[in-house]
């Protein structure tokens, strides 16, 4: 038999926090680690990550225990939604997970039902209705309570994409007495087709990955320490596949890995991508010259630095070097920041944040020149304009030149021309 807990996932943007007083209301429970819980997970995952998530991060639980059936083709699936979870996130974040939990023979089942329930834009056959009313409106009421505006849409819990990302731990159970298991042979094939939620076979057929693409996945995105389990890490998924796995490691696998590993690299994926649309938005909106000017005289009010300052403080208050003491917990992150593509994303994105901060500082280096000037022609004039009154005051041009306006003209003339030899000189002594 194969037992299977997996994890759906999605995140929205809230405009306000929920209080764990508002949740209670409807059977959301406030979810802490205890004090000897932080100690024991203080001395496996550093500090600064258990603190995020014990200070910086509000979560809620709420259990819900049903069992359900889909519709697949000319079959029906049963699983079990077991618990839902909400996680306030910093920096206006919230991500959520539902645990869905299945006990079978053959794998298609699983694939089937969690390939079904992953795609949110589909929901509107009438399909998973049940899921929706079970699963997603308790996880509705927290975004309504969250944003400004209701939700329009069940598909709007996804903020990205039109799928709900998975975390899955398939735990195959082997006896000697079990008839009804079904054996796969080529556990890297399995392992793909589990992560990507398609069609498991025995061998290979047409609806096998082809061999030099699925040996660049294995190659790229599976972790294998031990002979008894693997991973593969992918863009939307994480699939563990085991064999016999023992009930602690399972447990390990889907409260501490789970929880501090995925869904803390799942915040930081999202974080970095909705920060990366927004940084695009800004630079493909051209400032007006009042914007340019302001910029100019305070450009860190400009939205550019609201976001770079966003940016600097997830840097030191969300995003860790490293998690763990242990080498198991750091092989894990590992795997999923390459699946996940947060390493590439944030390197890009440190490129994006660079090169624009530096254009804008041009733009404002010459718009502050610009004025420097303008206020220095203004000054120039003014002590041309005193000069020439001292003068005329000392020696009156009337009576030397026949007229004051000839005389102001001459020593203006005379100013600037000695202004130009001046200059001329000192771009010839640069230039040397």
């Amino acid at each position: 038999m194969y037992e299977l807990t997996a994890y759906l996932c999605g995140h929205f943007h809230r405009d306000k926090e929920v209080t764990p007083q508002q949740l209670a209301q409807e059977q959301w429970n406030l979810w802490q680690f205890d004090d000897t819980e932080i100690v024991s997970l203080k001395r496996m995952f550093y500090a600064e990550l258990i603190d995020f998530f014990s200070n910086r991060c509000i979560m809620m639980k709420k259990q819900v225990d049903s069992e359900l059936l889909l519709p697949f083709r000319d079959s029906q699936y049963s699983y079990h939604v077991d618990e839902l979870a909400v996680y306030q996130m910093p920096m206006g974040m919230t991500l959520f997970s539902v645990c869905i939990q299945m006990t079978v023979a053959d794998l298609n089942e699983v694939t089937a039902v969690l390939s079904s329930l992953r795609m949110i834009d589909s929901y509107q056959d009438g399909t998973h209705n049940s899921f929706v009313e079970v699963a997603l409106h308790p996880i509705k009421n927290v975004y309504d309570l969250s944003v400004n505006n209701p939700l329009s849409s069940i598909s709007a819990l996804v903020e990205n994409g039109n799928k709900l990302r998975i975390y899955q731990v398939v735990n195959e159970k082997v006896s000697g007495g079990d008839s009804h298991h079904t054996v796969y042979e080529n556990s890297e094939l399995l392992l793909f087709q589990l992560g990507s939620v398609s069609k498991v076979t025995t061998g290979i057929d047409d609806y096998s990955p082809a061999d030099i693409y699925l040996q660049k996945v294995m190659e790229e995105s599976r972790l294998s320490i031990f002979r008894n389990w693997q991973a593969l890490s992918l863009l939307d998924t994480f699939t563990i596949q085991a064999t016999n796995a023992p009930a602690w490691l399972v447990e390990n696998w889907i409260t501490s890995y789970f929880t501090l590993i995925y869904i803390h690299a799942l915040f930081v994926k999202c974080f970095l991508f909705r920060l990366n649309k927004q940084l695009r938005a800004v630079m493909m909106d051209q400032p007006s010259a009042i914007t340019r000017l302001l910029g100019a005289l305070g450009g860190e009010n400009s939205e550019i630095y609201k976001l770079i300052r966003d940016f600097n403080q997830f840097d030191q208050q969300c995003r860790f070097h490293k998690i763990s003491y242990n080498f198991m917990p750091l092989e894990m992150a590992s795997a999923i920041d390459r699946g996940l593509c947060i390493s590439e994303e944030l390197e890009l994105l440190d490129k994006v944040i660079e090169r624009e901060k530096q254009r804008r500082d041009e733009a404002n280096d010459r718009m502050v020149n610009t004025l420097l000037f303008i206020l220095s022609t203004l000054t120039l004039g003014s002590a041309i304009w005193d000069f020439s009154c001292l003068l005329d005051q000392m020696f009156p041009y009337s009576d030397y030149l026949g007229s004051s306006i000839l005389g102001y003209r001459t020593v203006a003339f005379m100013f600037l021309l000695a202004l130009v030899f001046v200059l001329t000189k000192l771009f010839r002594k640069k230039e040397r």
